[in-house]
Order: C-alpha cells, then structure tokens, then sequence
C-alpha cells in the first residue's frame, strides 16, 4: 500500500525516482517519525518470521508443511482443523483446491526454485486430481519464474 522510509531525504529521492517512472505512485512514499526503530513499530521481523515458519495455515483450517533442503523442497498438505462438509471427497477436494493457491504464492513469497515435491490429500474421483492440478497451474501462470510443471498422481 505504501513504502515508509526512516529518512527524510531517501524519502524525497525516492519519490522523485517515482515522479519519473510511476507517477501513481510517488504519493505512496512515507517517511516515518516515531520514536520506535522503524523495523520495531511495524513489527517487520516478527512478520518476516511468521512469513517464513514451516507450518503455514490456511484459511479453511488446513495447514501446509513446508520443508526446504538444498535438492529440493517438500510441501505437505494437511486437514489441520478444516472439517468441511459430510462428504470427506469434497471436504479434500476443497482444501487441496485452496492449497494449490496458498501454494503458488508460498513459491513467490519465499522465492522457492528447483524441484518441487507437493503432497495433496489423496482423492479417488480422478476429474478432482485434473481439478487441482489445473488450480496449481493457473496460480503458477502469475509467477514471472519459468515454470515447468511435472504432474503425476503417485497412488500407494
């Protein structure tokens, strides 16, 4: 929404820089006068911190484990607390779907490259698999990354 910087002058040199490219946006450009370091009022590094934790709820109740290793990085699906619907396909199906977009933007927000391992909840019904697979599709289609997808349904 806005940029706040602690100094005054790198506040106006980077509003004119702003006047120049994106006009829009120079009015954006805050400089902070509180008496708290400006990390500290706005709380950066504990946000940064829970940004960043393993475990990251979704909205529904859900939780992605996210686990990173210098081959690769491994996100698991969970219900959490999500009980959803009586029919447990939907329930799934639901979840994974808001997964797959959690998902797109963890990738983004941690700048996630490499191989990606993801573990949806298992669902029978195979046009619910295509269902969220497109989803993880369509959420990647924003990053600016090349992305180049591999899907397989691994069966048990």
């Amino acid at each position: 929404d806005r940029i706040v910087l602690a100094d005054a002058a790198e506040a106006e040199r980077v509003r004119d820089a702003l006047r120049v490219f994106a006009p829009a946006l120079s009015e954006r450009v805050d400089c902070y006068a509180g008496g708290l370091p400006l990390f500290d009022a706005y709380r950066i590094e504990s946000r940064l911190e829970k940004a960043l934790q393993k475990k990251v709820w979704l909205r529904n109740g859900g939780y992605l484990y996210i686990e990173a290793t210098e081959a690769l990085t491994v996100i698991d699906v969970n219900t959490g607390k999500f009980v959803g619907s009586r029919d447990l396909q939907d329930t799934v199906f639901r979840l994974n779907c808001e997964a797959a977009r959690e998902i797109a933007r963890q990738v983004r927000l941690r700048d996630i490259g490499g191989i990606i391992v993801i573990d949806f909840i298992d669902m029978t019904p195979a046009k619910n698999q295509r269902a969220v697979e497109e989803r993880v599709r369509e959420a990647l289609e924003a990053d600016r990354a090349r992305v180049q997808q591999r899907l397989e349904v691994v069966d048990r």
